[in-house]
């Protein structure tokens, strides 16, 4: 049972990689990616986190800031939490600079 728990989770892992797609603009094709990472491993916080990279890039930082703390309750190495709560304090700073009538339009 334990090897197929972790074949799953590295495959999830890969789908998560593959989900490069979203660096060259390709949303749908990354998230086409992630929902099969999700099928895989549905708690791991690579998915969301990087949903929460795509909704940056397109300049949704509420969005963003909410993907990363859903992120957080995924599991992730401590230094990858870290990471991911960075992300997250560093979208909603970006929104309070932004002010109220520019985030979430």
């Amino acid at each position: 049972m334990s090897r197929v728990f972790k074949d799953r989770e590295h495959t999830a892992h890969s789908r998560c990689r593959t989900a490069c797609y979203a660096v060259q603009g390709h949303y749908g094709k990354a998230e086409s990616w992630l929902r099969r990472a999700d099928k895989l491993v549905g708690d791991l916080a690579r998915p969301s986190y990087i949903r929460g990279l795509i909704d940056g890039a397109r300049g949704d930082l509420a969005g963003a800031e909410a993907r990363f703390k859903e992120s957080l309750r995924g599991r992730a190495k401590r230094v990858t939490q870290s990471r991911i709560a960075e992300a997250a304090e560093a979208a909603g700073q970006l929104q309070l600079l932004q002010g109220p009538a520019e985030y979430g339009s």
